[in-house]
């Protein structure tokens, strides 16, 4: 909602933001080693557009694990053939 000067409130940012994020239903948990440039090509190239697709969460430089969240079923299905030895246990 928007408020009388029509702009957003916080509730309104966060469930914007719940919203997109619901829209990538397959998340992995990938240990955060100098590889996720690759994982981050390989996306590029395999998955579609990036955040409309796919995107992958960095965080911080000192997280042990990033996180990628796609939106197609079969890219999913594509990406754990490819990279599952780089995935952390849930």
């Amino acid at each position: 909602m928007m408020n009388s000067q029509n702009t957003m409130t916080s509730d309104d940012v966060g469930k914007l933001v719940k919203d997109y994020l619901n829209g990538f239903p397959d998340k992995f948990k990938i240990k955060n080693t100098s590889d996720v440039d690759l994982i981050h090509d390989w996306c590029r190239a395999n998955c579609g557009l990036e955040f409309k697709d796919w995107f992958l969460y960095r965080g911080s430089s000192r997280d042990p694990f990033v996180v990628l969240h796609i939106k197609d079923p079969k890219k999913s299905t594509l990406f754990l053939l490819t990279w599952s030895e780089m995935l952390c246990q849930a």
